[in-house]
């Protein structure tokens, strides 16, 4: 095959598609490594690749449909989670009916469980990609390539692993793909959304994924299933190479990693940790930039064992650590298998603070078994932590297909809708599902407050980093004043958000004292909105003298 004429074939877009509905507020969230890590391998080879990331630019379907018609695309990959599926869906359904030859394949965690269920019931689907997506896709490519304009040859689909697909109405699963054995032969991701906001001069957090997989067997999570069980990790030569061109050629200091396990378990994930570390430092990268990253990991790597290895993080700019606490209460970690205790979370939590590491926790406090009791002790593990964000109270369980917990939903009689476009459970006890409903639709009220103080939160832990580096009295004063009045009104919130909470079980267990209840809702919001507005307000003022996160939202107004 003659790769100087692919160009001129196969034109590819590739679609990470809006999702109104974050799982947690994540300012200046540019990119998806999945869709660009694919655009990458097949770039390499030379292909046309578009990369459109509407849930950077909130891009609705019509809009999508429009863009991918005005350039006469031939292949179209889309990469849905089970809240967009039905987009997803639409856009392959429009653009059939437009462009009957456009191939259509979906990939992904969703995709890759339920493949079997589309493929049977949704003729504009293709192909499925399932599992890890770099190769997969490449030899399918390669494949429409070399029949184009044609249909491709059965026997030349089924040699491809990792691929389902559908020819002449009848579904073909082949067998799965191996994991890749050594991740640093995948090329580093294209950045074409990080570009345009760097063009743009707005701000960014790019993304890195360091490592594949977890050895963990959460019940809620899909990522078990997907790579096996195994964990895998690039070297870190790789990793900070990556960084590095990066900083030089964009000059984002912050980074996000997306790993599901940034510290594999016992050595080797000692190892990962200590390596990045110490590469970072021996390049100086730690001295020459104001570093940043986000780090998910897991509690249980916080003991006093690896405490050499965390006090070191604020050094390379390991500043914001994300755990996946999900609860506080005994009972519900047993059914999410965290294989944690509440206890270990608050040394986990302890000892990062002692480090100067901001934590971040994850929680889902409402599922079908939730009590009053538990949410309850999830209430008090959110206020323990101190992160001042209502949305904390409002986190249901995402029922994905592949985990564990969503077989036990459908054994359990708990799931009232569960197919591959709509997963929608019951509780056994209806007045939380009604607290949980209420809070949903307050929250939505005031979700751009509460992002915004998130956006603040942010802007404190950077500044507090920077603080010896500014040089003009007045602004240095005033970045003091403003780190101790935020000190002060994220205690006020989370203070807030935790008696307003419990004052909410109290009503919900007892239907009766829902008559009082209004009442209760407009003290709160009065105070909630007021006291985060103290706080946003002087970080956007501060903010636009030192411009430490670019492009911010200087158009917030007090609600």
């Amino acid at each position: 095959m003659r790769r100087d004429v692919v160009m001129n074939k196969t034109k590819c877009a590739l679609l990470f598609l809006y999702n109104q509905r974050k799982i947690s507020p994540q300012p200046y969230y540019t990119e998806n490594l999945g869709v660009q890590y694919i655009g990458a391998m097949l770039r390499k080879s030379q292909y046309d690749v578009t990369i459109i990331n509407a849930d950077y630019g909130r891009i609705r379907s019509d809009s999508i449909i429009g863009m991918l018609a005005e350039q006469n695309y031939n292949f179209v990959g889309i990469s849905p989670c089970y809240l967009n599926m039905n987009d997803a869906l639409t856009i392959a359904h429009q653009m059939k009916g437009k462009f009957p030859q456009v191939a259509l394949c979906l990939g992904g965690h969703h995709a890759t469980f339920c493949c079997k269920e589309i493929l049977a019931n949704e003729k504009d689907i293709d192909y499925i990609v399932r599992g890890e997506g770099e190769r997969t896709a490449l030899e399918l490519l390669d494949v429409l390539e070399a029949s184009h304009p044609s249909m491709p040859r059965l026997d030349q689909l089924l040699r491809i692993k990792g691929l389902s697909f559908r020819y002449k109405d009848k579904v073909f699963p082949n067998e799965p793909r191996e994991l890749v054995g050594n991740l640093d032969e995948i090329p580093f991701p294209v950045r074409d959304p990080m570009e345009k906001a760097y063009i743009k001069g707005q701000h960014a957090m790019p993304l890195l994924c360091t490592t594949r997989g977890c050895q963990a067997h959460c019940s809620f999570c899909s990522t078990p299933n997907f790579y096996g069980g195994i964990w895998r990790a690039r070297s870190a030569k790789n990793v900070v190479d990556e960084i590095q061109t990066i900083l030089e050629k964009y000059s984002f200091t912050q980074f996000y990693l997306t790993d599901d396990q940034f510290a594999g378990a016992g050595q080797v994930g000692r190892n990962h940790v200590q390596g990045i570390i110490s590469e970072i430092v021996s390049r100086g990268l730690h001295k020459e930039y104001d570093l940043h990253f986000f780090l998910m990991v897991r509690a249980d790597f916080f003991q006093l064992k690896n405490e050499d290895i965390i006090k070191k993080f604020p050094v390379v700019g390991f500043r914001d650590v994300f755990i996946g606490f999900e609860s506080g209460d005994t009972s519900q970690l047993k059914l999410y298998t965290k294989g944690a205790t509440v206890h270990k979370y608050r040394e986990a939590i302890d000892l990062l603070r002692k480090h100067k590491v901001f934590v971040e926790g994850g929680f889902i406090i409402f599922n079908p078994y939730s009590t009053f009791t538990s949410l309850k002790n999830d209430a008090e593990l959110i206020r323990d932590l101190g992160v001042p964000l209502l949305g904390y109270y409002t986190k249901q369980l995402l029922a994905y297909p592949g985990t564990k917990l969503y077989s036990r939903l459908i054994a359990d009689g708990m799931l009232v809708h569960h197919d591959y476009k709509r997963i929608e459970f019951k509780y056994k006890d209806e007045r939380i599902a009604e607290l949980h409903s209420y809070l949903d639709s307050l929250f939505m009220s005031v979700e751009k407050l509460d992002n915004m103080l998130f956006e603040s939160i942010d802007f404190g832990i950077k500044l507090r980093a920077t603080l010896d580096k500014i040089k003009t009295p007045a602004v240095s004063t005033d970045a003091r004043n403003f780190l101790a009045l935020a000190e002060e009104k994220y205690k006020e919130i989370t203070e807030l958000n935790y008696v307003f909470f419990c004052a909410l079980l109290e009503k919900f267990e007892d239907p009766q004292n829902l008559r009082s209840f209004k009442d209760l809702e407009q003290r709160f919001l009065s105070e909630y909105k007021s006291t985060c507005d103290t706080v946003i307000g002087k970080y956007l003022e501060l903010n636009s003298v030192i411009n430490i996160i670019k492009g911010t939202d200087q158009c917030y107004e007090r609600m």
